[in-house]
């Protein structure tokens, strides 16, 4: 939160959806907020945010208010954004009209309400819904929803979607700055480690949002006006500068998944390395893309009976 005020600047509008980051910074009378804040309910931030931008769209039509640019943000969970809340965000990127950026903290779980298990859970994580057992060591078998690849695909819209991580500052604020500075409904997912659900440390939080990221598990990209850039080491390992490091070394340092076995591991591994052969926006953009293919990184922003005229 503090990378995206500072990010954002000072004519800023914060709108804060039920879930960890409100409990953790609104308590009466004593909030660290130094911009407006509001909250608003679980679910609920793509709302807020639309009708903010809205509203202050029509004071300053009525000269109630000076004519200037205003940022409106609105932030939420995994459970408040991927799961209750997409199809509000859903509904907000698609007005391109109103200026807005919904900021997606995903801890992958309802970390709030004590660990529950959300669509943003990876891969056999131990939740208090997905406990591990002696019959069943595995109780989740899903993985985790492609949320920034959804709304890339499905908003065109939307000039930015971004996934970002809390353990590269400097890469997170440049991309809240572009999506404030682009205009309209804009997209940040950011990954961000939480000793409590994922059972670790608190002193490990950069290292494992530094892990996620070099083990190809959570790739760092940005989309703009269709166009998708990878950022940070993401880009290092796509282009062969840097090797991507085993998943292992990532699960192994997290109590939700000390319950793995081998074969877990490499289930694991084998899925993340299909991801990056075959799909960093489903069906869309792959990670590798030959030279004489490079047109493939653009999402076609054609009507459907333009592009099959074309073809």
């Amino acid at each position: 939160m503090r990378h995206m005020v500072k990010a954002a600047g000072p004519r800023t509008i914060v709108l804060g959806s039920t879930g960890c980051m409100y409990v953790a910074n609104t308590t009466y009378y004593t909030t660290p907020w130094v911009v407006p804040w509001m909250h608003t309910q679980l679910g609920a931030a793509g709302s807020a945010a639309l009708g903010t931008s809205a509203g202050l769209k029509v004071l300053m039509r009525k000269g109630k208010i000076k004519d200037e640019k205003i940022n409106v943000i609105a932030f939420c969970g995994d459970g408040g954004g991927a799961d209750m809340g997409i199809g509000a965000i859903s509904a907000t990127l698609t007005h391109k009209d109103y200026n807005s950026l919904i900021l997606l903290y995903d801890n992958e779980s309802y970390a709030n309400t004590d660990i529950q298990l959300s669509s943003q859970t990876p891969y056999g994580a131990v939740t208090t819904f997905s406990p591990s057992g002696t019959a069943k060591r595995l109780m989740h078998t899903r993985w985790k929803k492609n949320m920034p690849g959804m709304m890339a695909v499905g908003h065109t819209e939307s000039r930015y979607i971004a996934a970002g991580c809390a353990a590269y500052a400097v890469d997170l604020m440049n991309k809240i700055r572009k999506a404030l500075e682009l205009g309209g409904p804009t997209f940040v997912h950011t990954l961000d480690p939480c000793p409590k659900g994922w059972d670790y440390h608190p002193q490990y939080s950069q290292e494992l949002g530094h892990l996620a990221v070099e083990t190809g598990i959570w790739p760092l990209y940005e989309v703009i006006d269709g166009v998708c850039n990878l950022t940070g080491p993401t880009r290092q390992i796509a282009e062969g500068r840097k090797k991507r490091k085993p998943v292992y070394e990532y699960l192994k340092r997290q109590g939700r998944f000390a319950h793995f076995a081998d074969e877990d591991v490499e289930h694991f591994q084998a899925t993340v390395d299909k991801m990056w052969t075959e799909w960093l926006i489903p069906g869309v953009i792959p990670f590798t893309i030959p030279a004489k293919d490079q047109t493939l990184l653009r999402i076609d922003k054609k009507p459907l009976h333009e592009a099959q005229e074309t073809a």
